[in-house]
């Protein structure tokens, strides 16, 4: 069945995450990295969690969702957050245009795309 929290709670984030956060901040990272992932698996994960998807792929989500509320934490505290884009003296400079890595472009971290990309949902 599947959690309230989707597909993680905050006690799964706390016992797989790599840092140490404010636990304030985990819930919305947690709700957000869940919503990171439905987009990036066009939301085959949610709509496949009781009927198709494996005991291996939804263990591959909970931790892709892990990693990526860890790097979403992660960033917020260094100050970085996901530039797309900016403008300077009137031109738009895309970011996601250059040759970005694709979990750049996605905004989840390289260790949550690598795990996604074993559940073949993307």
């Amino acid at each position: 069945m599947l959690p309230t929290s989707r597909y993680i709670d905050e006690a799964y984030f706390i016992a797989n995450s790599r840092g140490d956060f404010p636990s304030g901040e985990i819930p919305l990272a947690i709700a957000r990295a869940q919503d990171l992932i439905d987009h990036l698996t066009h939301n085959q994960a949610h709509a496949g969690w009781d009927t198709a998807l494996t005991p291996f792929q939804r263990e591959k989500i909970r931790l892709a969702c892990v990693y990526t509320a860890d790097h979403l934490l992660t960033q917020a505290a260094a100050g970085f957050f996901d530039l797309q884009s900016y403008t300077v003296s009137g031109m738009r400079i895309d970011l996601t245009r250059r040759k970005a890595k694709p979990w750049e472009i996605a905004g989840c971290g390289h260790d949550a795309w690598i795990i996604l990309n074993q559940t073949n949902l993307l």
